[in-house]
């Protein structure tokens, strides 16, 4: 499991091995150790989500790791927006997930090999 708070820290995003992507809202601190309803967030391609997620600097773009790549989501409008293949030795799900400060390049770890992958400004939102 992992997860990665959004931006205004509005809302909580965090894989679950069994459920894929899951969204919450964060709760208010009056409610301090009251579980939270996490919802299935992503679609078909949030439920192949697992591992390790990273949101870009500027907020608008969410990465997660699945069977072979990476799935990029466009967090203001919860839409997936494309998988990039990871092409390692093995083919196994990425282990480690990055945005350079910038977001136009991911980086990410698979089975002892740093990939790395460049991204047009405007791919998932606002850039």
């Amino acid at each position: 499991m992992d997860l990665a708070l959004d931006g205004p820290g509005e809302h909580v995003l965090v894989t679950h091995d069994e459920r894929g992507l899951l969204r919450a809202r964060v709760a208010p601190a009056s409610s301090q150790g009251t579980p939270v309803p996490l919802e299935p967030w992503g679609g078909a391609q949030g439920r192949q989500c697992r591992g390790p997620l990273a949101l870009s600097p500027d907020q608008t773009l969410l990465a997660c790791a699945v069977e072979r790549g990476i799935a990029l989501f466009d967090v203001e409008q919860a839409r997936f927006v494309r998988t990039l293949g990871a092409e390692g030795e093995r083919g196994e799900r990425p282990s480690a997930l990055v945005f350079s400060p910038d977001g136009t390049c991911l980086l990410a770890t698979e089975d002892g090999e740093l990939l790395e992958w460049r991204l047009p400004r405007g791919e998932g939102g606002t850039r």
